[in-house]
């Protein structure tokens, strides 16, 4: 076997290994997308909906000014100024992104978060 396929193999046996012990935390997917929201319910006070595939929104705001309103949350691993917008309903989209600019190497990092107001 090529050594650099055995080196992958066990790469992605650890990335494996770590992906199971954060779905038993988050109890979903180790998915960016069910990472982001399991940040958002816990940073922003969202209680996300029962199931990972609602249609229109992942969650609802609990507390402070928001307190009631839907929110759809994106996670994306660059800062690169899209959104995809769903045609389901919901009041704000919180979007998670990394760093801005190209990269062979996406790491999960949040450097910033926007808020959009669905209906403006």
């Amino acid at each position: 076997m090529d050594d650099r396929l055995a080196e992958l193999a066990g790469l992605v046996r650890k990335k494996n290994e770590a992906d199971r012990a954060i779905a038993r935390l988050i109890e979903r997917p180790a998915t960016p997308g069910n990472i982001g929201e399991f940040v958002a319910s816990a940073v922003f006070f969202v209680r996300l909906m029962q199931s990972g595939s609602h249609p229109g929104y992942d969650g609802i705001f609990e507390e402070g000014p928001l307190n009631g309103k839907t929110v759809n949350v994106k996670t994306y691993s660059r800062h690169e100024s899209i959104l995809d917008i769903s045609p389901h309903p919901c009041d704000y989209y919180l979007v998670l992104t990394g760093p801005r600019g190209e990269s062979r190497h996406l790491p999960w990092a949040i450097d910033s978060v926007f808020l959009f107001d669905r209906e403006p």
